[in-house]
C-alpha cells in the first residue's frame, strides 16, 4: 500500500542505464517510476535486485517482487 492505496508491483526493468519499476493500481492504471520520482506523497528512493524502497513523511517501506505485503 502506498498512501493508503493498493498497487501491484509488476517488475523492475532497465532502459539504458536507468532502472525503473512498473506499478499497477486496482483500476488497472499503470505507473512507471524511476529512482527519485515522487508518487502519491511518497518518493521512490531505491531500486535494487528484486526490491524497491519508498519513503513518505512518516516511514520507509520496502517492497519485494513476487511477495505480498500491505506494509501496514
Amino acid at each position: 500500500m502506498i498512501a493508503g492505496e493498493s498497487y501491484q508491483f509488476l517488475g523492475i526493468f532497465q532502459k539504458g542505464k536507468n532502472p525503473f519499476v512498473v506499478l499497477k493500481s486496482k483500476d488497472a492504471e499503470l505507473f512507471k517510476l524511476e529512482k527519485g520520482d515522487e508518487f502519491k506523497s511518497s518518493k521512490l528512493v531505491d531500486i535494487k535486485g528484486n526490491e524497491i524502497t519508498v519513503i513518505n513523511s512518516e516511514k520507509e517501506y520496502k517492497f519485494k517482487l513476487f511477495e505480498r505485503s500491505n506494509n501496514g
